[in-house]
């Protein structure tokens, strides 16, 4: 498996169906989402890594890669599994109203990518 296309083909056809939703969602949040195949699933960068999705135990989820600085005001983070930088949201089903939590997931992400973005750019300039 190489792709983004593959591995949306290998999953249930209802992950499928949730994956693509995700993937819309992802895309009409911002143009400069880039969205790759890496580490065995999509992944999606903007100023370095933003979020990626994943199937486990048949469930599809959501990886913000710098969650450990998100706040969570809808109680979307899954706590049990969580490392230590990547706060996962496992989804069911996407709702208008979740789709646009989770678009305010997404902004967030890409905010503090920003942050992190230029603390390295400052901090390269001392």
């Amino acid at each position: 498996m190489n792709s983004i296309n593959e591995f949306v083909a290998l999953q249930t056809p209802e992950n499928r169906i949730l994956i693509e939703k995700i993937r819309k969602i992802i895309k009409n949040t911002s143009p400069d989402i880039a969205e790759k195949y890496m580490y065995k699933c999509p992944f999606y960068t903007y100023k370095g890594y933003l979020l990626y999705i994943n199937v486990h135990a048949h469930k599809v989820y959501i990886g913000l890669c710098n969650g450990h600085l998100h706040s969570d005001p809808n109680k979307l983070f899954h706590s049990n599994i969580d490392t230590k930088q990547v706060r996962k949201i496992f989804l069911q089903n996407i709702t208008p109203e979740y789709a646009t939590m989770l678009q305010d997931y997404i902004y967030e992400s890409i905010a503090i990518n920003d942050d992190l973005s230029l603390s390295k750019h400052l901090n390269k300039r001392k």
